[in-house]
């Protein structure tokens, strides 16, 4: 993460070198060019030195790999980011001068009135507009600049399949020799020039896999999304891979190559060149990493290559891979595609051994040291198989197709070669000699190789150690009584008789386990002091000569000084050391299941990862409600509900006014309008100093805009010329004439901010006609917003615009004084935020209003702000205790267009919550695209003043969730059919719960319970579990119709929970462990032990010391019934475990264990204290 900023460099360096064209591209013509029709007849056109390009790539697929052989993630996020998603314009803007301006859609902007002309194409034209700058990546415009485009005629001309490149159909891979043709080959022009265009497609490729490296799943995904999955089959696989399997390679102009080309045996489709070593091993590699290094394949470091479970047959208990069964066709590597990829690891990895042989001494002569370059793109390639045959080995699949030839009678010796690991140790012992031959031959891809191959031999070990297991196996079914044996072959065995008469028990003692062949073959192999791949039939002295010569070519590894090179060799050689003690371990910790147990084994699977995913889901929900706490924070959304404080004018500066230019409609309703029909001066009107609090970092203030001059012309005419040359042409030119004159004398309604040294004007500087000009502008102390949209900073207008508000819209203000040193002011209307001023600000500044001409009429509006969050409640100011929940009750009023808080039961009064309808909006009240489009139109027109179609409660701030909710209306509402709809922030709106089941709603006078007028409607628990926010929707009602008659009263009662959504998890854990329990109360805990479903059982009781909101959720259980919580069960699990098991007990007497335990006697009852004596009881290893 240190390094980012240089590989942001390099990214950089990679758009300048591999987008550039040479000719130069006019703007309309380049975004123009990802269309189908023109991309595919426009040539390649690079600018930039090829190997200079293909040297970056180079260097950034080195870096995505660290010095420790492990992926650095964050390297490949940054470079998967830049190469696959980052379009040219957002790249563009981060260079300096002048590439900056010489950006393509520098002066591209898409607005409104192109949205609405693409809406009008067709209905998916937004999108495709959305997306036009997207494909526009750096991937996609390298190779158009560098790739010439397929051509199928000169494909039939040739008579040979052109490749293309993989992840752009429409784009060919360079031929192999500059200036040449597909046909060519190495036979035909021997000594030719290689295309540079085909190294830097290879390089690419490479850089492709590397992004995927250890199991990097979204990468993988990413890429796999460019390319179709018929050209992973057919051409990555099976062209690029497969087919090559076999290939020779020899140095250009060597005498190797002038042999070879002299054999009549030879053939030109069987030779490559060092570009083909560089093809092969990138293939390989993005084969590797981006296929069979992802899901659905299981993960190689969480399986042990060294056998653990195994049945009395020998055959292995966790080798059951389901993978190709689960997928079927979808996948696009296939079991005959991973049996192919074992015989040409074997195959290639056995040329190159015959090759490194022949460059050194060729038929009895020294041969001189190869070019740097062949040297460097084999050892490549060497690397890439080893870590190809590492994979197959550690997934298990080598031994699986080794097996299945055996038991199928068909291992053959050419079979019996591909599944030997001869040719690793040929291959590194051959690099050896010729490293010896030529000691310069130490560049960093040769080390890369041979540390690569010392690790997969290091692997191969392993697999000497299972023959051990296997022979052990075989030995120990000798001494299985008859009855065992009988199951062990698959025979039913009928009451006492065993089929075939029965075998004789043949009794263990030491004189009979070492006359059998097998064990004996185990002693013969481990007493032999040899390598531990060395055949049975080696002798002694020359085992003894093969190991000292490959323990010499270690040591002279380790004294290469190259660190990861000398790990392994060490590594390696303290392996050969100790071969026996990995046997005698792996027989301790082996792992014994009958024969009959194997579908008992497999049916248990499922059950223990469903238990595992449950763990890890409630893991997640944990780790979500903390997210949201932070995004909650970060979103400041405590700001918008602060203490519900009376606010009012200035009384100076109303007394000043009064009566003169302005009047005060309302005092209760803080209501003004401004009265002076001369309109000559502009008149400010603040807000009182008090309502400004000290210490208060965040200040929010709303305006309702009540009434404003008549401007219908002038927007008109500002409307035309937003519109473009075309549409202004149709207008009649009286309406624009007449809005020029509007504009000359229109004096706009202001709404900001104004420095707390503003004073206002004096009578004496009234009479000037200076004066009565500056009504039309801005005081120079003043910063915000007009009607028309135009923003101010200390009263001079700014280029920057927004979309304006006008009569019936509500404009807010923020003041942030979070940082002093960069204090802001933020602009909304109606709730979506149109402008940020940040510059020039200053503390002490005042909101205030600033009115100018007759007909302009402001509220100041009481209650929280609107910021487009719905109805934000807090708690505790705005809830109550009801058995033992939380509960609130929100009404909304009618007649003052105002939302209180009730409280039913008391005598407390009901308190201001919002005041208007459109407080109740949210902004993410619909679908995301339809918000994101709505903000983005906030920016440009003016928002329609109308009232919204529904309401947002959001409790997210509560910290708690939604458990029941009652919605009250007037009784007339029950006689209409789906006027309301629910839904909430879990369900979407995709997903609604319609009132229909309506009921009359009693209230108690007197003594007597009578009709109140009022029907109330429940709304679905189910549809309100987990959420945070509720949604009303008044669906067939214009909600400017609504009268007090009709609707005294509309609220909206809920209940609160603090648990987490933890019901369906909780459920789940429950039935999971009691059907383990059961399980193990039969007999078979011994499976239950080789799943670890003990583990499992100790990680839910680690939620006990989870956050308290996870752990109360998993511990209360629902009233009124005997259920039991997940802590119950799995302790009693336990219980019956240690009970039943005692052999399986020395993972609870561990220290960390034990204290963990101690430290969670202090919870509920649940069992633990008799579980730890369960532990404890007669337990020799617990003292």
């Amino acid at each position: 993460s240190e390094n980012l900023g240089g590989v942001r460099v390099l990214m950089d360096v990679l758009w300048k070198l591999f987008t550039r064209r040479k000719t130069f591209m006019e703007n309309e013509k380049h975004r123009e060019i990802m269309e189908e029709t023109v991309h595919k007849t426009m040539h390649s056109d690079n600018y930039y030195h090829v190997p200079f390009v293909e040297s970056i790539i180079e260097v950034l697929t080195d870096l995505c790999i660290g010095s420790d052989n492990r992926a650095v993630r964050v390297v490949q996020d940054l470079i998967a980011k830049e190469l696959l998603l980052t379009n040219e314009a957002a790249a563009v803007r981060r260079r300096p001068e002048p590439e900056n301006d010489l950006n393509p859609w520098a002066d591209y902007a898409i607005d409104v009135d192109e949205h609405k002309r693409h809406i009008e194409k067709s209905k998916r034209a937004l999108a495709e507009l959305f997306g036009r700058k997207d494909e526009f990546t750096l991937l996609k415009l390298g190779t158009l600049a560098f790739f010439d485009p397929h051509d199928r005629d000169m494909e039939l001309s040739e008579g040979v399949k052109i490749p293309q490149v993989l992840w752009m159909q429409s784009r060919a891979q360079p031929p192999r020799f500059a200036c040449g043709t597909y046909k060519d080959d190495v036979a035909q022009r021997v000594g030719s020039k290689i295309s540079q265009e085909r190294f830097l497609y290879f390089a690419l490729v490479n850089l492709l896999g590397h992004l995927c490296a250890d199991r990097h799943a979204l990468n993988s995904k990413m890429i796999l999304e460019h390319i179709p999955h018929f050209v992973l089959k057919t051409q990555l696989i099976q062209d690029e891979t497969l087919a090559n399997a076999g290939m020779k390679f020899t140095p250009t102009g060597s005498k190797i190559q002038q042999w070879v080309l002299q054999q009549p045996e030879t053939e030109s489709r069987d030779l490559g060149d060092i570009s083909d070593l560089s093809g092969l091993a990138s293939h390989t590699a993005l084969l590797l990493h981006g296929l069979l290094g992802q899901p659905p394949f299981t993960d190689e470091e969480l399986r042990s290559t060294i056998i653990k479970q195994v049945y009395l047959d020998g055959s292995r208990a966790d080798d059951d891979d389901t993978v190709f069964e689960e997928q079927g066709p979808f996948l696009a590597l296939q079991e005959d595609h991973l049996v192919g990829l074992c015989h040409m690891c074997s195959w290639q990895l056995a040329a190159l051994a015959e090759l490194c042989e022949n460059l050194v001494e060729f038929r009895g002569e020294a041969q001189p040291r190869p070019q740097v370059k062949f040297t460097d793109y084999c050892s490549a390639l060497v690397s890439s198989l080893s870590k190809m045959q590492s994979k197959l080995i550690g997934l298990g699949y080598f031994e699986r197709f080794r097996r299945d030839l055996t038991l199928k009678n068909q291992m053959t010796p050419d079979y019996t070669n591909i599944y030997q690991i001869e040719h690793l140790v040929t291959i590194f012992e051959k690099m050896h000699a010729l490293q010896k031959k030529h000691p310069a031959i130490t560049t960093s891809l040769y080390l890369a190789g041979l540390t690569d191959v010392c690790r997969v031999i290091n692997k191969c070990c392993s697999l000497s150690v299972n023959e051990n297991i296997g022979q052990f196996m075989n030995c120990f079914s000798e001494f299985l009584p008859p009855q065992a044996k009988a199951q062990m072959r698959g025979e039913k065995i009928v009451g006492e008789h065993i089929p075939g008469g029965g075998e004789p028990d043949k009794p263990i003692t030491t004189f009979e386990v070492e006359e059998s062949e097998h064990m004996e073959k185990v002693l013969v192999d481990l007493m032999k002091t040899s390598l531990p791949w060395e055949v049975e039939e080696t002798s002694q002295s020359e085992s003894l000569e093969k190991l000292a010569n490959f323990v010499l070519v270690l040591l002279d590894f380790v004294s290469l000084n190259d660190s990861a090179l000398a790990i392994q060799a060490v590594q390696l050689l303290s392996r050969l050391c100790r071969r026996r003690k990995d046997f005698l371990e792996a027989i301790d910790d082996i792992q014994l299941l009958a024969v009959g147990d194997h579908d008992k084994f497999n049916s248990l699977e499922p059950w223990v990862k469903e238990c595992d995913r449950v763990i890890d889901r409630l893991n997640q929900i944990e780790a979500n409600a903390e997210q949201d706490k932070w995004y909650l924070k970060k979103e400041g959304l405590e700001h918008y509900a602060p203490e519900v404080k009376p606010i009012d004018w200035n009384q100076d500066d109303l007394e000043s006014n009064k009566g003169r230019f302005i009047e005060e409609r309302d005092e209760k309703e803080r209501i003004i309008e401004y009265t002076m029909k001369e309109q000559y001066r502009q008149v400010v009107v603040r807000i009182h100093p008090s309502n400004l609090q000290e210490g208060k970092h965040v200040s929010n203030f709303d305006f309702d805009i009540r009434g404003t001059q008549k401007t219908d012309a002038l927007r008109e005419g500002k409307g035309t010329e937003d519109q473009g040359e075309e549409k202004a042409a149709e207008k009649d030119d009286e309406a624009t004439e007449g809005a020029a004159e509007n504009e000359s004398s229109f004096a706009p309604l202001f709404v900001g901010v104004i420095s707390s040294s503003w004073n206002p004007p004096s009578n004496r500087e009234e009479d000037s006609a200076d004066f009565r000009l500056q009504r039309l502008q801005a005081p120079t102390e003043f910063f915000g917003c007009d009607e028309m949209g135009k923003l101010y900073i200390r009263g001079q207008p700014i280029k920057e615009t927004f979309g304006g508000f006008a009569q019936g819209n509500c404009v807010g203000l923020e003041l942030d004084y979070s940082e002093p040193a960069n204090a802001k002011l933020f602009i909304y209307v109606d709730g979506y935020r149109v402008a940020a001023i940040d510059r020039e600000m200053e503390e002490g500044l005042i909101p205030c209003v600033i009115m100018t001409s007759l007909q302009q009429i402001v509220k100041l509006q009481q209650g929280r702000p609107r910021r487009g969050k719905g109805l934000l409640i807090r708690n505790p100011m705005d809830t109550r205790v009801e058995e033992n929940l939380l509960a609130v009750s929100i009404t909304y009023d009618v007649l003052l267009d105002t939302f209180y808080k009730q409280f039913p039961g008391t005598d407390r009064p009901n308190e201001l919550l919002y005041q208007g309808w459109n407080s109740s909006f949210c902004t993410s009240s619909i679908d995301r695209r339809t918000e994101y489009i709505s903000k983005i139109k906030a920016f440009k027109n003016t928002l329609e003043p109308r009232k919204v179609s529904s309401w947002c409660i959001n409790c997210s701030l509560t910290g708690h969730y939604l458990e029941s909710a009652r919605f009250v209306r007037g009784a007339r509402i029950a006689a209409q059919k789906a006027f309301i709809s629910f839904y909430t922030n879990t369900s979407t709106h995709m997903h609604r719960s319609v009132a229909k089941d309506w009921k009359t709603l009693y209230k108690q006078e007197g003594e007597k319970t009578v009709e109140s007028g009022l029907v109330y409607v429940d709304i679905n628990p189910n549809l309100l579990y987990g959420a945070t926010q509720v949604y009303v929707c008044f669906n067939e009602e214009d909600p400017a119709q609504l009268s007090p008659e009709q609707d005294p009263e509309i609220t909206m009662h809920l209940k609160l929970t603090q648990l987490l959504p933890v019901r369906e998890e909780r459920s789940q854990l429950v039935k999971l462990f009691n059907h383990f329990t059961a399980v193990c109360r039969q007999g078979d805990g011994h499976l239950l032990k080789y799943h670890k479903v003990e583990i499992l059982a100790l990680r839910v009781l680690t939620f006990l010391r989870s956050t308290p909101a996870l752990c109360e959720a998993l511990l209360t259980k629902p009233a009124n019934t005997g259920a039991e919580t997940p802590f119950d069960v799995s302790v009693r699990f336990l219980q019956v475990f240690s009970q039943l098991q005692p052999m399986y007990r020395q993972l609870f007497i561990r220290g960390d264990v034990v204290r963990f335990l101690v430290r969670s006697l202090p919870h509920p009852d649940m069992g633990l204290s008799k579980f730890m004596v369960h532990v404890f009881d007669r337990n020799d290893e617990a003292i």
